[in-house]
């Protein structure tokens, strides 16, 4: 406990926690108003299989997918050998 105190009264170490604070606290923000947006239907992500700007949808059966303009309803499956992408039909 001493010596984290003694580290604490430095100035390197209190800027060092200071932008380290504000960084994760950005983060934080940023998650918030993605988490707000998702819940009220408004974020966009870009589809997997061909690029084209795509409403991101979720449930509790299917996780989260994206509804792609061109190519339906596509949601990823995670594998051992990374991402494998799908169409299916969620409603």
């Amino acid at each position: 406990m001493f010596i984290f105190g003694t580290l604490v009264n430095k100035p390197w170490v209190r800027s060092l926690i200071t932008v380290a604070m504000g960084f994760s606290v950005l983060l934080c923000l940023t998650g918030a108003v993605f988490g707000v947006m998702f819940a009220f239907g408004k974020l966009y992500m870009k589809c997997p299989l061909c690029g084209k700007r795509s409403l991101a949808n979720g449930g509790k059966k299917y996780g989260m997918w994206v509804d792609c303009p061109s190519c339906g309803s596509i949601r990823a499956k995670i594998g051992v050998l990374g991402p494998r992408f799908e169409q299916f039909e969620p409603y």
